[in-house]
């Protein structure tokens, strides 16, 4: 691993639903070809999945599946109550890679939290994996990887247990009156954030509706991510905070899964990933300590 980074090295990688094809490709360049080993891993709706992956060292197999991706993703299965657009079928084809715990447990490389929302919106869930569940294993891993990729009124609900409770579960990157926390990275020396939304985005004024809804999507993920930052340099010592968001916007929706789009963000993904390797200072949210 390169020097430029100190352990324990934190990740945090957000949601963003098809632009996580980005994310996935600059993680993947990260790992490859410089080098960069984890020790903590803190991901939310897309951002789940991608940290699976990472944790589960299946990001090859990863972003093939990104590659090999055209549309799919989107099943229309309406239903009433709870009220939502699409099946949640797709998703758990999605994670059949952590289907089973066992195996995960033997194969998972650092600690891995995924987070997922209550659906009263009162408080976010923390589920943390770590290696052989030595230090917790929160049940079942791919159950909570839906969950946290379950946004309301797209995707229904999700039903689990989570240390002795039974919960319904949403999408971890919806609003809620706590915000968003990057607690379980506080050991970590530095932190690296993958982000898919830039700055000017949260003053963009989109024409037309699905653009709009879109654009508050991306709002809400930033902003989220911006208080998890804020609580990270509130800390007595706080870690040196790189924020990595694509060097330009990406111009397709968050549920547009079409091919053309996909390889726009994975050939992205990798040339912003390099150029970030190029100069990790100019990205850095604070000096640290």
């Amino acid at each position: 691993m390169t020097e430029t980074f100190r352990r324990p090295l934190g990740l945090v990688l957000s949601g963003g639903g098809a632009l996580g094809c980005w994310q996935a490709a600059a993680l993947r360049v990260l790992e490859a070809d410089f080098g960069l080993a984890f020790d903590a891993v803190l991901g939310f709706s897309a951002g789940a999945l991608t940290g699976s992956s990472y944790a589960l060292d299946l990001m090859e197999e990863t972003v093939a599946r990104w590659r090999a991706l055209d549309g799919g993703i989107l099943r229309f299965s309406p239903r009433l109550w709870p009220p939502s657009i699409f099946s949640e079928h797709p998703i758990w084809e999605t994670v059949d890679y952590a289907a089973d715990d066992e195996r995960a447990k033997e194969r998972v490389r650092c600690r891995l939290v995924v987070v997922s929302a209550r659906a009263k919106r009162d408080n976010l869930v923390y589920g943390v994996f770590t290696q052989a569940g030595r230090e917790g294993w929160d049940g079942a891993l791919a159950a909570h990887l839906v969950a946290s990729c379950s946004i309301p009124l797209v995707f229904p609900r999700q039903r689990l247990s989570y240390r002795g409770e039974d919960l319904t579960l949403i999408d971890g990157g919806i609003p809620c009156r706590e915000p968003l926390s990057f607690a379980p990275l506080g050991p970590c020396r530095d932190v690296l954030v993958l982000e898919m939304v830039r700055p000017e985005e949260m003053r963009a004024k989109p024409r037309g509706f699905f653009r709009r809804i879109d654009l508050m999507g991306r709002q809400t993920v930033r902003r989220a991510l911006d208080a998890g930052v804020a609580g990270l340099l509130a800390q007595a010592e706080p870690p040196r905070v790189f924020r990595l968001a694509p060097s330009r916007v990406l111009d397709f929706t968050m549920l547009d899964f079409s091919a053309d789009k996909l390889r726009q963000g994975l050939l992205l993904g990798e040339s912003d990933a390099r150029a970030f390797m190029s100069l990790p200072s100019s990205f850095a949210a604070n000096s640290g300590n």
